[in-house]
């Protein structure tokens, strides 16, 4: 079994531990009935991941849009996704707990889809097209008979799973190389799960269609920039694309949002922004944060051949901003800290367009400034590490504030899992590594001295906030045993994971910190 398929079995077993171990509250223990069998047959997820494990390995290498280099993660793909919807339907009441219960049912179902089509590829040894689509129309025929409970939600069940097959397929086809197994079906259950949620705060849904609907109605435009070669292209392309992006924007998406809104939405985000002076302060704060990190990228590229810092130790620079961007920004405004990464994760999105297509004046030049931040796993057409760093600090407080659980009393710990995993436990562990780390992992570039710094660093940092914060950030002492293991296990997954830690680790902290919820 690959060393990351270990440690993430390792992971799911602290947290069934903890489940079961926290089972004799009333509170936990009720919630837990009520999904009984749902969830027994999620916890078969894990080993059956494991024997097919090397099989999942193999395809990754035969086939040639996942990213070479990298393992699978097969039991991080399947369980990841279920373990942090159970979270989501255990810290929630009423209406909004049936809703995660479908949502966690149907997250399963797309696990068991994947583990079916890996094992089915054992007795065929073959993969393609055809292959697929039956091993895929039986799974769907298999899962829809066990959901036979839900027979009136049939269609929607069986829309999510195919809306789940079309974004693996979409997301391997336009960006080969740039994904591996495990982050694709990672990232494929969330994509589909946040088109059809509800719940979802729909300024931040209508957001991220936006630049998604952008790169669908113009793909004639954006196909055509990418096919002519750049020694040849002019301005006429870019104009149009420039062209289309208004004519959306102000012709459908914005009337789209005043009509959700039932008001102007220039308007809303300035009320929005002038409610307090503090929200003012905090924007004005964000805006000198990114000028710093243009500045740096400047400076990088201008002194790259002079340079004696490690490139990996410049990457870690922005973990540092998004260090001081969240805390301060959770602790003085979660609401505008919750808006604003969503605004951010669009323009990053538009912006990687810009970059991809070359569009002119702007796209060559951010293209060849980011060139040297390209980090190895980036070997696709898409940087993807800036965003992921950006949506991994931001999803554990977009997933609090989709709970009923108190916003401003006992899910810091939550809100903040992804700043603490990446610009508190990742930097410490590549700045302690880099530094004076000697005695390397099993079949990893990792430290163990590294590994210990990222435990250390977090576990520092927590108890300062403790110590201002008391009960907003822990309820009680026996919550500290908690919190630690699941620090050493986030800790002990950045060490082994070849998977992109800055979208595995804040969800991996997650689940294990909302354990602490109910202790």
């Amino acid at each position: 079994m690959p060393l990351e398929d270990a440690i993430a079995t390792l992971s799911v077993s602290v947290l069934y531990y903890h489940y079961f171990d926290l089972s004799q509250s009333d509170y936990l223990n009720s919630r837990l009935h009520s999904i009984n069998g749902v969830f027994y047959i999620m916890t078969l997820l894990t080993p059956i991941a494991i024997i097919l494990a090397p099989r999942a390995e193999a395809l990754q290498k035969q086939l040639t849009f996942f990213r070479p280099g990298s393992g699978c993660s097969l039991t991080l793909a399947t369980s990841l996704g279920p373990n942090v919807l159970l979270s989501q339907f255990l810290l929630s009441e009423n209406s909004l707990q049936d809703d995660y219960k479908f949502y966690l049912m149907i997250s399963i179902m797309m696990s068991y889809f994947i583990l079916i089509i890996v094992g089915g590829t054992y007795l065929i040894k073959l993969l393609n097209v055809a292959v697929s689509l039956l091993l895929g129309l039986l799974a769907i025929t298999i899962m829809l008979y066990w959901a036979a409970d839900w027979n009136d939600q049939n269609a929607t069940i069986a829309a999510l799973l195919c809306f789940f097959i079309i974004t693996i397929l979409g997301f391997i086809t336009f960006m080969p190389k740039s994904f591996t197994i495990g982050e694709v079906v990672v990232i494929s259950q969330g994509s589909t799960i946040f088109i059809f949620d509800l719940f979802i705060s729909f300024v931040r849904k209508m957001l991220i269609l936006w630049v998604i609907g952008i790169g669908i109605i113009l793909s004639p435009i954006l196909i055509r920039l990418r096919s002519i070669p750049a020694i040849m292209k002019d301005s006429f392309w870019s104009i149009n694309f420039y062209l289309g992006l208004t004519i959306l924007t102000f012709g459908l998406y914005l009337p789209i949002f005043n009509m959700l809104l039932q008001r102007n939405l220039i308007l809303w985000v300035v009320d929005f922004v002038m409610l307090s002076s503090k929200r003012i302060a905090l924007i004005g704060y964000w805006f000198i944060l990114v000028m710093i990190a243009v500045y740096i990228v400047y400076w990088r590229n201008s002194n790259k051949k002079n340079s004696r810092v490690p490139a990996i130790l410049i990457r870690k620079y922005f973990h540092v901003l998004a260090t001081l961007i969240y805390f301060p920004g959770i602790y003085v405004d979660y609401q505008a800290t919750y808006l604003a990464s969503a605004v951010a994760l669009a323009l990053f999105l538009l912006i990687e367009y810009v970059r991809i297509f070359r569009i002119r004046p702007f796209g060559s030049w951010i293209h060849n400034q980011l060139q040297i931040f390209i980090d190895t796993r980036d070997s696709g057409i898409v940087i993807l590490t800036h965003i992921y760093l950006l949506v991994g600090c931001a999803l554990p407080l977009w997933l609090c504030q989709s709970t009923s659980i108190p916003h401003d009393m006992d899910n810091a710990s939550l809100m903040y899992a992804g700043v603490m995993s990446l610009g508190i436990g990742d930097t410490f562990a590549s700045l302690v590594g880099v530094t004076i780390g000697r005695h390397r992992w099993p079949r990893t570039t990792r430290t163990l001295e590294g590994t210990i710094g990222s435990i250390l660093s977090m576990l520092i940092l927590y108890y300062s906030f403790w110590q201002i914060g008391g009960e907003k950030f822990i309820k009680v002492d026996e919550n500290w045993q908690i919190i630690t293991v699941g620090f050493v296990v986030t800790s002990l997954t950045e060490a082994f994971t070849t998977q992109i830690d800055n979208l595995i680790l804040p969800l991996v902290l997650y689940v294990q910190c909302a354990c602490g919820y109910f202790s």
